[in-house]
């Protein structure tokens, strides 16, 4: 009787494994279907995180160019300062102006110095006296 039962037992165990090795397969095939779907959407998900990055990288290039561009008109448009009353004669000097405020009267030698120690800017202004207007020194052709 002792036999039986442990037959019996040992015929559960046995059956009990065979179950198992039997739905095994299936459970794993289930479970690497599941992560590979997941997998799909994550990477679908990416994709159209690297697209959306890639339209505003560009918008922002674009924005960048723009405000360059205005930065650059801006500096050139710079507000004049108004004119003197009496403009010096001498023509081997100019009258210069800088954010506006006239800053005095220089030699092409001075301006070039000033201009090299960075005291002035090419965007500052001299007084023309052909035209009587202020205008950009970056366009006084004795400069260069």
């Amino acid at each position: 009787m002792l036999s039986g039962v442990l037959g019996l037992i040992l015929g559960l165990i046995l059956f009990a494994i065979g179950i198992v090795w039997l739905i095994f397969p299936f459970m794993v095939n289930s479970w690497l279907k599941k992560i590979h779907s997941e997998m799909e959407s994550n990477t679908q998900e990416a994709r159209n995180l690297v697209q959306e990055t890639i339209k505003a990288n560009q918008l922002l290039a674009q924005s960048l160019v723009a405000t360059k561009a205005a930065a650059v008109s801006n500096a050139k448009k710079k507000t004049a300062p108004v004119p003197i009353a009496d403009p010096p004669t001498s023509a081997h000097t100019l009258t210069l102006s800088k954010d506006g405020q006239n800053i005095g009267e220089y030699t092409l030698t001075n301006v070039r110095q000033m201009l090299k120690s960075q005291q002035i800017t090419l965007q500052d202004m001299y007084f023309d006296r052909a035209t009587q207007e202020w205008t950009a020194l970056d366009l006084h052709p004795s400069l260069y």
